[in-house]
């Protein structure tokens, strides 16, 4: 099931409930548990059609999500909404998929110098890779965890189990061991900082419907949670956390207020706001009318982020929100200058789909492309430097 699925579950799951007089007090997270349930019935029948992907700089990104967990929720505001997937398209200028063997015995290179550092599911069955860098291999953690997240440097991944909802694991991916920190309720996946010292999780209190985000530190295991008030600081449609370039700040999209709001169409963006990942505070709002996956999508310089607005991703310079051109996707991540990664998905003539790291311009012309083992299919695929 693709992202807009999902949404549409989550969104419908919220509105059944909004209908009901006798609504419970964390509406949010009964939706969530309905909307799960709607979607594990119909995955029984239905066959997934498309791709989603969502990008970091220097921490991992992700390349393919073909079944991601639920979106953030509205602050202050309707829920979501509905998007029209786009079609997979045809590989008429791609290679046959390549056979690969032993690929998890060495690590595998994209365009552009990047490499693989793990793959993981968001549903079932479980896969899930992580990339041990001490003896330059993958590790089948599968058994394990239910999701794993490698860090983009050193030898930690982000971990999750199902019996353990309200924690975060820290795995030493050498040696298997794992360090629990309580982290309450998230709502998407953890994303970690461009040095991969960090953690941040977009939450919500069950109790409360109080939406915030928390900072994982990994070298003392502390975390702190900062609430952000949804009267000030509004946003619907997909409402989630990110990094921001510096590694400093972390970035929340604001909903115009004065612009219609639908649910047959993304919300209208006024612009960023950014918190301090210190204290919380806010630091500073810029004009950029659209979402950011995280920190890969801004410009090594910090000028130019690359976002999703109501009908594109568009490349928009950051003081000024002037869009500069469109791009193929707003998934990227800057891995230089003047090149950008993202991921893809390729239908082959034999009607089988290719994962396709495609390295592009500032402008989305394509330079570079590379297919990825066929195993990794249906997994959230992790890149980072190598």
């Amino acid at each position: 099931m693709n992202r807009n699925s999902a949404e549409g579950l989550l969104r419908g799951a919220v509105h059944d409930l909004a209908g009901d007089p006798h609504q419970p007090p964390d509406l949010v997270t009964v939706a969530v548990s309905r909307g799960r349930r709607i979607r594990r019935r119909r995955q029984a029948g239905a066959v997934a059609a498309a791709f989603v992907a969502v990008a970091a700089i220097a921490a991992p990104y992700v390349l393919l999500r073909p079944d991601p967990e639920p979106p953030a929720y509205p602050i202050g505001g309707q829920p979501a909404a509905t998007v029209t997937a786009d079609p997979v398209p045809t590989a008429s200028p791609v290679p046959e998929s390549t056979q690969w063997r032993n690929w998890e015995a060495a690590p595998l290179e994209l365009p552009g110098g990047w490499i693989v550092v793990g793959a993981t599911t968001t549903g079932s069955p479980v896969s899930n890779w992580a990339y041990d860098r001490a003896r330059g291999r993958y590790v089948d953690t599968a058994k394990d965890f239910s999701s794993v997240w490698a860090a983009p440097r050193g030898r930690l991944a982000a971990v999750r189990q199902e019996s353990r909802p309200d924690e975060t694991g820290l795995l030493d991916i050498p040696t298997g061991r794992v360090r629990w920190i309580r982290t309450g309720d998230q709502i998407l996946t953890p994303q970690w900082s461009t040095d991969g010292t960090r953690l941040l999780m977009t939450l919500m209190e069950k109790d409360t419907g109080t939406f915030s985000f928390g900072v994982l530190t990994v070298a003392d295991d502390s975390f702190h949670r900062y609430p952000v008030r949804s009267d000030k600081y509004m946003c619907t449609d997909l409402c989630r956390f990110t990094w921001g370039p510096n590694g400093k700040e972390v970035v929340l999209p604001m909903t115009d207020p004065t612009a219609p709001r639908s649910e047959s169409a993304p919300h209208l963006r006024r612009g960023l706001q950014l918190f301090s990942a210190l204290d919380g505070t806010p630091t500073r709002f810029v004009p950029v009318r659209g979402d950011v996956s995280g920190p890969s999508a801004w410009s090594p310089d910090g000028r130019m982020v690359v976002v999703k607005g109501q009908k594109s991703a568009q490349l928009v310079v950051v003081a000024k929100g002037t869009v500069v051109d469109e791009m193929p996707s707003a998934d990227v991540t800057w891995i230089s200058s003047d090149r950008l990664l993202y991921g893809d998905r390729v239908l082959n003539p034999g009607s089988s789909r290719d994962v396709v790291a495609v390295l592009v311009d500032p402008k989305g012309t394509e330079v570079d492309r590379a297919v990825l083992p066929g195993e990794l299919a249906g997994t959230d695929i992790l890149v980072a430097p190598r």
